[in-house]
C-alpha cells in the first residue's frame, strides 16, 4: 500500500556547498524515499517523504530469482518516485539490501528500473548498510561521543554495529528479517507454540555468535531504527494500541514494556487478530510478531535496558553519504543536532531570538546559582543535562503566541511535546513542555499528574517543577522583552532565597520588577522556599 502526500517545495539550494538529494532505499519489505535539502553544515532538511510496500521479499522464487511481479511492481514505484522527485533539481540515489543483493538475477531488475527511470540501482552489503545506517542515525538523535550500540531490523537482514561518535568499532549483518523469518515460520497464516518455539530457536542460534564475538564491546546507550523498531515502540503496552502521532524520532522503548509487548502479541496469535487489537497496518501486522521477537532476542542477549527510536537511518544516511561525495572538501561540522533543531523551531514560530537570549542568560545564571541549594544530590552529568534542557526549553517557550497571545503557555505545551525536534527522546520533549507549560499562571503540583508526565519518575518531575520556577522568574525579568534587567543575584540566608535584581541602567524596568514580585508566591511553591526580591 502507498503512503504519500504531496507538499509544496519549501527549499532552494542556492548557498554553495548546499544541495538537494533524493535518496531511495529498496528493501525487502518496503521502498522508501526522502527527499532532503542539506546545507553548507551538513545539516539535513526533510522535504518530503514516500513509501511503497512491494515485499519484494516474497518475491524470490525458490530458484533464488526475483519474479516478474516483483520486477514489475520495483519498476513502477521507482516511476513514482521518480515523479516525486521532479519537484526539486535534486540528485538521485538508489540503493538496494539484502533482498537484491541476494537474488540471482538482481541484474535484470537494476536494467529494468535503469531503462524505465534512468535511476541507476546501487546493491550495497551488509557492512556498507550497517555505516549508512549509523551516519543517518546521527542526524536524527544527539549521539555525541557515546558508546553506542545500534541496531537496524530490516525486512531480509538485521545490522548490528557498535561505535562512538563517527568512528563504527564493529559492524555484522546477520541474515535475520522480519519478512523471511515471517515467511519462513509461516506467522502469517498464524502462530502456535511449535512455530513459535522455531521461531525463537532460528533467531537465537543465528544471533549466537555475534553476542559471542561481541562480549568485549560496550555501550552507553542503544539506538534502533526500522519500521519494526518504530511500530513496536508506539504500541501502549497497557492497552496494547498504536499511540496517537506519528513523530517516534527519540521515542524510548524500555525491555519492559517491549517484553510485554511481545508476549501480547503471541496471545493474540494471528495477523488479523493483531491489526484488529493494535490499530497497525495489515502489511505491519503480518511481520510484527517475528520483528519483535527478534528485537527482544537482541534486548535479552545484549543486555539493553531501553532502545532510544531513530526515525533516521539509511535513507539519511545516504543523504549525507552523497552531500560528502559530491562536496569532498567539506566535513560535516559538529553542530549539535539539539542546537540545530530548537534554531530552526524557534525560526519556524517566529520567536524573538534576541529577547529570547536574554531571557535564556538568565534562567541559566537563575540555575548555577540556586541548584546546589533546592538540588543537592544532583550529580555533575546530571546537572549538566538539565541545565540543557532549561536551555532549549526558555528558548522556545514563546512559541505558543504564534497560535494565540491568550494562555499562549497551553499552546508551547502542545508545540513543544508534539514537536520533530530532532536531538531530543520523547520524555525529554514532555519535559521541556512541561517546564514551559508551568511558567506562568497555575503551578505544577507537588504530585506527579500521569496525565501530563506519565513517564517521568518522581525526582524528574521534582525536577520539573524547580526548572518551571526558574523559567517563571527568568520570564518575569525580562517581561518587557527589552533586556533591561541585566543580572540577577541570589543569596541564601538559612530557609530564605534573596533575589537581588541589577538593572541594566538607573531607570530600569518598573514594570519587569513588578511582574517578577506578583511571581514571587508562586515560587515559592515551585522551590519550597521563602523568597525574599530586592531591586
Amino acid at each position: 500500500m502507498a503512503v504519500h502526500k504531496a507538499k509544496i517545495p519549501i527549499y532552494a539550494a542556492q548557498e554553495p556547498g548546499s544541495h538537494i538529494i533524493a535518496a531511495i532505499d529498496i528493501g525487502t519489505n518496503s521502498i522508501h524515499l526522502v527527499v532532503a535539502a542539506v546545507n553548507l553544515h551538513g545539516h539535513v532538511k526533510i522535504l518530503d517523504t514516500d513509501k511503497v510496500t512491494v515485499r519484494l521479499g516474497q518475491h524470490i522464487s525458490p530458484n533464488g530469482d526475483i519474479d516478474r511481479e516483483g520486477i514489475r511492481k520495483t519498476v513502477s514505484t521507482m516511476r513514482r518516485m521518480k515523479e516525486i522527485c521532479a519537484a526539486w533539481p535534486c540528485h538521485i540515489r538508489a540503493i538496494a539490501t539484502h533482498a537484491v543483493r541476494e537474488a540471482r538475477n538482481h541484474q535484470d531488475l537494476i536494467e529494468s528500473v535503469f531503462k524505465a527511470t534512468q535511476i541507476r540501482i546501487e546493491i550495497v552489503d551488509g557492512d556498507e548498510e550497517g555505516r549508512l545506517v549509523f551516519l543517518g542515525m546521527g542526524q536524527g538523535l544527539a549521539l555525541g561521543d557515546k558508546s553506542v550500540l545500534a541496531l537496524d531490523i530490516g525486512g531480509g537482514s538485521t545490522e548490528i554495529l557498535f561505535g562512538r561518535g563517527r568512528k563504527i568499532n564493529h559492524v555484522t549483518s546477520l541474515k535475520l528479517g522480519t519478512v523471511s523469518l515471517s515467511v519462513e515460520h509461516g506467522l502469517m497464516e498464524g502462530v502456535d507454540a511449535r512455530k513459535l518455539r522455531g521461531l525463537r530457536e532460528a533467531v537465537n542460534a543465528r544471533l549466537e555468535p555475534t553476542v559471542e564475538a561481541t562480549r568485549s564491546q560496550r555501550f552507553q546507550i542503544a539506538v534502533a531504527s526500522s519500521g519494526t523498531a518504530k511500530a513496536l515502540a508506539s504500541i501502549n503496552p497497557k492497552t496494547m494500541r498504536v499511540r496517537p502521532g506519528n513523530d517516534v524520532n527519540g521515542l524510548i522503548l524500555r525491555a519492559a514494556d517491549l517484553f510485554a509487548i511481545t508476549a501480547a502479541l503471541c496471545r493474540l496469535r494471528n495477523p488479523a487478530a493483531i491489526k484488529v487489537k493494535t490499530g497497525l497496518d495489515a502489511g505491519r501486522s503480518e511481520i510484527i510478531l517475528a520483528g519483535a521477537e527478534l528485537l527482544s532476542a537482541v534486548t535479552r542477549e545484549f543486555g539493553v535496558s531501553q532502545w532510544i527510536i531513530s526515525a533516521y537511518g539509511l535513507r539519511e544516511g545516504a543523504v549525507i553519504d552523497t552531500w560528502q561525495r559530491l562536496e569532498p572538501d567539506r566535513r560535516i561540522n559538529r553542530v549539535d543536532v539539539r542546537e540545530e533543531s530548537v534554531r530552526a523551531f524557534a525560526a519556524k514560530f517566529q520567536i524573538d531570538r534576541s529577547a529570547s537570549a536574554h531571557t535564556v542568560r538568565l534562567a541559566l545564571r537563575i540555575f548555577d546559582q540556586i541548584s546546589p541549594w533546592i538540588l543537592p544530590n544532583l550529580s555533575r552529568e546530571d546537572g549538566k543535562h538539565l541545565r540543557r534542557l532549561l536551555d532549549a526549553a526558555t528558548q522556545i517557550h514563546d512559541c505558543g503566541r504564534f497560535i494565540s497571545r491568550q494562555a499562549h503557555h497551553r499552546h508551547s505545551y502542545y508545540l513543544i511535546t508534539n514537536s520533530h525536534l530532532l536531538g531530543f527522546t520523547q520524555d525529554e520533549r514532555i519535559f521541556m513542555g512541561l517546564i514551559v507549560r508551568f511558567h506562568r499562571k497555575s503551578v505544577p503540583p507537588v504530585a506527579i499528574d500521569p496525565h501530563l508526565g506519565p513517564d517521568l519518575a518522581a525526582d524528574e518531575w521534582t525536577a520539573m517543577r524547580i526548572l518551571a520556577g526558574i523559567l517563571r522568574l527568568a520570564s518575569a525579568l525580562n517581561r518587557t522583552k527589552r533586556c533591561r534587567v541585566r543580572d540577577v543575584v541570589l543569596r541564601r540566608r538559612g530557609d530564605l532565597i534573596q533575589v537581588s535584581i541589577i538593572k541594566a541602567n538607573k531607570s530600569g524596568s518598573a514594570l519587569d520588577q513588578h511582574k517578577a514580585r506578583k511571581e514571587t508566591e508562586a515560587l515559592e511553591k515551585s522551590w519550597n522556599v521563602r523568597i525574599s526580591l530586592d531591586s
